[in-house]
């Protein structure tokens, strides 16, 4: 087979495109955690930061000023700070504190946080979960997705023969 002569439809060469680049969009959902690195620096000034399946750690700055953060949890290393302007921190896990947290006007929230009865002590905080697709799941819808834009493609260049003829 000589394959100087083998020309691929635009429909196959979508497909073929498509196949060999989606294993990279498996790989960016790996990221459980943000890490603001020690020196680093993170500022959220009136904006919002949501990681709700992430954790974040702090190593470096972190201040939010006047917007939010969503995350799992968040680890204060002892190299980190968080300051809290008067924004708001939304915690799903536990805030593990080994640095600098300065809360003075902010508001710090624990979803899934129930208070416990009045004749116990507090209960650790759960995890709240989050449903997600297995990996494997994805990557069949990300197949199907790609066979159906080839199907469509394919058509499309059918339909275009049919009409200029």
């Amino acid at each position: 087979m000589n394959l100087e002569n083998v020309v691929l439809s635009r429909s196959k060469q979508s497909l073929l495109l498509f196949l060999l680049l989606s294993p990279l969009l498996f790989l960016s959902m790996k990221a459980t955690a943000l890490t603001v690195p020690a020196g680093g620096q993170l500022d959220v000034d009136g904006g919002l930061l949501s990681l709700p399946c992430c954790d974040l750690i702090v190593e470096g700055t972190v201040t939010v000023t006047t917007g939010e953060i969503i995350v799992r949890n968040i680890i204060i290393a002892e190299s980190g700070t968080l300051l809290l302007g008067t924004g708001t921190l939304t915690i799903g896990g536990e805030l593990t504190n080994n640095g600098t947290l300065d809360d003075a006007a902010g508001t710090v929230t624990f979803i899934n946080a129930e208070p416990a009865p009045p004749d116990q002590p507090e209960q650790p905080l759960q995890p709240q979960q989050i449903p997600a697709l297995p990996p494997y799941l994805i990557a069949v819808l990300v197949l199907f997705i790609g066979c159906l834009a080839a199907l469509f493609s394919r058509r499309r260049e059918q339909l275009r023969l049919l009409t200029s003829a």
